[in-house]
């Protein structure tokens, strides 16, 4: 990947071709990772919660899991999107598009070749998260389960796939 920046300040505008979408080579993660944390950090519009990030900054085990992995669109070095998983989403699930991006694909083509991998996904996501929801449920998402949180926040549990009870409850254990 071109060592273009793409947190500069300068607006962006969807590219006509289809952008590149791979899983990231632990090389890659470890060479370019603060890069690739800091636009979780500005486009995760503090949705990602800290222990996520410190997982992702310190926690090299992600990228080399054979049901997980760190995808990433980008165009021309230019990252549009990323997703993390780990243990097919039962310990961490993470996605974050550019906003000049969303609703344009990118987060569904992140998931299809997630799924590709993993055979099935789980997620976790906060019921005020509405982007994050209608991706998941417009890509095949089934909620198969809720928690709230000790502040009172409802989180639903999601699946797809070839998913299985156990993992589902081990995935819904994971709430905090």
């Amino acid at each position: 990947m071109p060592e273009r920046s793409d947190i500069q300040e300068q607006a962006l505008s969807p590219s006509s071709h289809a952008p590149i979408i791979q899983r990231l080579p632990e090389k890659i993660w470890h060479e370019h990772h603060l890069r690739f944390l800091a636009f979780i950090q500005r486009y995760g519009e503090k949705r990602i919660t800290r222990w996520t990030m410190k997982r992702l900054a310190s926690d090299m085990s992600i990228v080399r899991d054979p049901e997980g992995g760190i995808w990433v669109a980008h165009d021309h070095g230019r990252i549009l999107g990323l997703l993390a998983i780990q243990k097919a989403g039962i310990e961490l699930s993470m996605i974050v598009v550019h906003p000049c991006y969303r609703r344009t694909g990118i987060g569904a083509s992140l998931l299809e070749t997630a799924l590709r991998t993993t055979r099935r996904l789980y997620a976790r996501i906060s019921a005020e998260n509405i982007p994050s929801l209608r991706l998941a449920m417009s890509t095949g998402f089934t909620i198969i389960d809720h928690r709230t949180t000790r502040n009172g926040q409802t989180i639903f549990i999601l699946a797809r796939g070839a998913w299985q009870e156990k993992e589902a409850q081990a995935c819904a254990a994971s709430v905090f």
